[in-house]
């Protein structure tokens, strides 16, 4: 695994126009050649084979924060810098974390997807989440911070409702950690979400 970090500068992003998280989205899609098919991106069965998330908000700048499988594409504009992930960092017990989650659930009877904005509410549910799939449990964590990107994508207003969440968790399946970890956690990963930032707690 690959981690990168895209640092664009306010001076590059008033030249490019880089403005709002749907330029964000597509130039951290266009780091990448995409290795599905047609059919594979329509059901949704298999990842792009990268995660991200923008550490800034745009009024400074941007760092975003992309773990991949691939190596990505050089830029004309902004500072790539890249690191590869040993073997061993996935190798340990305990680690403190942080993450911008969507917390969310389907709706049974509208099939529509509905957001979380209580924060205990939302604090449980990546908990749940974390022992039932992702491998590991959540020894401690606090919300930082609740964004919500809003933009439009083919005619439509998108908005997602996003939650900080950082603390402290220990793994419970070596296995799902790791496929968790590599894929991301959640929804919303194609446009910012899940990528779980990991300090091994040696």
């Amino acid at each position: 695994m690959i981690l990168s970090q895209l640092v664009i500068s306010r001076e590059e992003m008033l030249k490019e126009k880089i403005w709002g998280d749907y330029s964000i989205h597509r130039i951290v899609y266009s780091l990448f050649e995409d290795q599905r098919d047609v059919l594979e991106k329509h059901n949704g069965n298999k990842g792009s084979g990268f995660v991200y998330v923008d550490k800034n908000n745009g009024k400074e700048g941007h760092k975003v924060i992309i773990l991949s499988n691939r190596l990505p594409k050089k830029l004309n504009y902004g500072e790539l810098s890249l690191k590869e992930i040993g073997p061993d960092f996935l190798m340990h017990e305990d680690y403190f974390f942080e993450i911008l989650i969507n917390p969310s659930y389907r709706d049974h009877k509208t099939k529509k997807i509905v957001p979380i904005y209580k924060e205990d509410e939302a604090k449980k549910w990546f908990e749940d989440k974390a022992q039932a799939n992702w491998g590991f449990t959540v020894v401690h964590s606090d919300i930082k911070s609740n964004v919500l990107k809003r933009f439009k994508k083919a005619n439509h207003q998108v908005t997602i409702h996003g939650s900080y969440i950082s603390g402290k968790l220990s793994v419970t399946d070596q296995e799902k950690f790791i496929n968790s970890f590599k894929n991301g956690l959640g929804r919303g990963k194609a446009f910012g979400f899940g990528l779980l930032q990991l300090v091994p707690i040696k």
